[in-house]
């Protein structure tokens, strides 16, 4: 009988070649080179760049609070423009009503220095009961117990430099009486200011 092997010859295994690749013709040295570059510098170079990271996000966090501060400076110094704005238009309106109160300064006319010397010049038996001053204009209406008095006051008003010469008189019609039961004679006197002080 014949025996028939129909087993095929078992080759011994080829280490060279793996994989359709010829390991033999590898430079082992530069595969080991391109590893060592593959993964050594991660164990430097990221630590490196999270560091360098993190640097950065501090940097960007501490620039982003410098901008929100000058962001709030920055509204702040508009209102300070509107509050200049207001303070500019209100000095505008101070300095017109100041010039128009300069120009009535100017034009004023007092008659404080008359009225002193119409009191020192009274006769006390003579009761002054209206006064009207209107421009250049003065009037005084008043009662007394006599009209010699009311002589008295008019002399002493024509010796004054305050007023014009030409000083109106008038009896009034009206009567009154004091509280004594005496009578008492109305008067108004009329006349023009020449001079305020």
């Amino acid at each position: 009988m014949i025996k028939v092997n129909l087993s095929t010859l078992k080759k011994p295994m080829d280490l060279a070649n793996v994989g359709g690749m010829d390991l033999s013709k590898l430079n082992v040295k530069m595969v080991v080179i391109a590893i060592v570059l593959l993964y050594v510098p991660d164990f430097f170079v990221v630590d490196g760049l999270r560091e360098s990271k993190e640097t950065r996000e501090r940097e960007l966090d501490e620039l982003m609070q410098r901008k929100s501060s000058l962001e709030k400076e920055v509204s702040e110094l508009k209102n300070f423009d509107k509050q200049i704005e207001q303070l500019k238009r209100r000095e505008e309106e101070l300095a017109s009503k100041l010039e128009v109160v300069k120009s009535i300064i100017t034009t004023k006319k007092n008659p404080w220095n008359i009225m002193v010397y119409v009191a020192k010049n009274i006769p006390p038996e003579i009761w002054l009961t209206e006064i009207k001053y209107e421009g250049d204009k003065l009037s005084f209406k008043g009662l007394s117990t006599d009209y010699l008095n009311q002589g008295v006051f008019l002399e002493n008003l024509k010796k004054s430099i305050f007023f014009d010469k030409n000083i109106s008189y008038s009896k009034l019609d009206a009567a009154a009486t004091s509280e004594a039961g005496t009578k008492l004679a109305p008067f108004e006197i009329s006349t023009t200011i020449t001079r305020f002080e």
